[in-house]
């Protein structure tokens, strides 16, 4: 009785966050800490990034799915215009804040920089003027509002106040080892400003003064960001991002929750190597920018959702929870003889077996094994139709639930 209990509880639950999908729940109209998780996308395509070069149609691909899903929108041109709180018209002027540096831009953020460009214009029913479209990294001249942080004075930049909206687009490094910390969203914005930057570079980071929390919760920066995307196609976790790229996890992180964004990019540099300083001062910034007071976000994993999707698109894999973290659960999707095969990952490994189990949306288990594998048959080797299926995933004495959109 116990296990039926907790079953059918799950069943309640995953019922619950296929909704919550539908919906799309953190589309237009919705302001950070609303919804009841925060959802990020990360899409992953390990073609997206050859022989050191994005690939611009795979990378295309990549960020309009990341849109779809975080809106909830299957139409393309729809899923653009619902990142927007009032509804886009033609006089609707964009900015893309990317992270300006010489080497990551010219590794992949060019790439998904275009890919949003290529997207927006895709709203109005194609018609969206590409001239209301700005790329901006830093600099100009300030006629923003002025704060103060530690006694140092900063003025916001131009490019904010003429915009309507902005995405923040950051690349997903670390930075030189006399700040320990990595480059995410919350940092991106510094761009925005003038005045003691020197001052704000070297003590961002600072555990007791949050220096970013009190740049990124200003009201005109919490009121015109729609998107935190994060360029995680390649990365650097030992140094800067004007220097190579040391790794690769081919993928676009994305949500409307800047802390939540940044939380995912920070779990991924720590499995490339995050040397144990700036896992510690990161990790402090990030758990600031979550504070209430400054309604930026969540850094708890069990107040998110994390939709994980890569080609061909048509399946979708929700977790969420300390424990999927913990485990440094992942997943893919890969093509084999005409079908697919859904594939997890645990990063951090188990001491003891592992057992995957599929679910039908009746709560009947349909597949299982110690292999994390499933190519959408039933332990009779017949293919399931197009719908929501359950998983668990036990790994020693761990139990992962999540939820996968398993379509055509």
């Amino acid at each position: 009785m116990r296990r039926i209990m907790r079953r059918r509880t799950f069943l309640k639950t995953s019922a619950i966050a296929g909704a919550a999908l539908s919906l799309g729940h953190v589309g237009r109209g919705t302001a950070y800490g609303q919804q009841t998780k925060s959802r990020v996308v990360i899409a992953t395509d390990p073609q997206c990034f050859v022989n050191n070069a994005s690939v611009a149609s795979r990378v295309q691909d990549m960020v309009d799915h990341m849109v779809m899903g975080i809106t909830g929108q299957s139409a393309k041109a729809a899923a653009y215009e619902a990142l927007f709180r009032k509804p886009v018209t033609s006089s609707t002027k964009i900015l893309i804040k990317y992270n300006e540096s010489s080497g990551a831009y010219s590794l992949s953020m060019a790439a998904v920089q275009k890919a949003l460009t290529n997207g927006l214009t895709s709203m109005l029913n194609g018609t969206f003027p590409a001239k209301n479209i700005t790329a901006y990294g830093n600099g100009g001249t300030p006629t923003g509002p002025t704060f103060s942080v530690a006694s140092s004075s900063f003025q916001i930049q131009s490019a904010l106040v003429n915009c309507d909206y902005f995405i923040n687009l950051a690349v997903c490094w670390a930075v030189g080892s006399n700040t320990a910390g990595v480059t995410l969203t919350l940092k991106n914005m510094m761009g925005t400003l003038s005045g003691p930057l020197s001052n704000m570079h070297n003590n961002f980071m600072n555990a007791t003064t949050p220096w970013l929390s009190i740049v990124n919760s200003q009201p005109m920066f919490k009121s015109k960001q729609v998107l935190a995307v994060i360029d995680a196609i390649s990365l650097c976790s030992h140094n800067g991002p004007f220097t190579p790229a040391d790794g690769v996890a081919y993928s676009i992180i994305a949500s409307k929750d800047m802390v939540a964004a940044d939380y995912q990019g920070f779990l991924i540099l720590k499995q490339k190597g995050l040397t144990s300083d700036r896992i510690t001062v990161a990790s402090a910034t990030i758990s600031n920018a979550a504070i209430p007071s400054y309604g930026l976000g969540t850094n708890d994993p069990n107040n998110m959702d994390i939709l994980s999707i890569s080609p061909p698109w048509n399946t979708t894999v929700v977790r969420s929870g300390a424990r999927a973290e913990r485990l440094g659960l992942s997943s893919t999707v890969e093509k084999i003889d005409g079908g697919r095969r859904l594939i997890f990952k645990l990063q951090n490994g188990s001491s003891g077996p592992v057992e995957l189990s599929m679910y039908a949306p009746n709560g009947g288990r349909i597949w299982g094994g110690n292999v994390l594998e499933w190519d959408g048959k039933t332990l009779a080797g017949l293919k399931v139709p197009p719908g929501d299926y359950m998983y668990c995933i036990k790994a020693g004495g761990d139990i992962v639930r999540g939820k996968v959109q398993w379509g055509l």
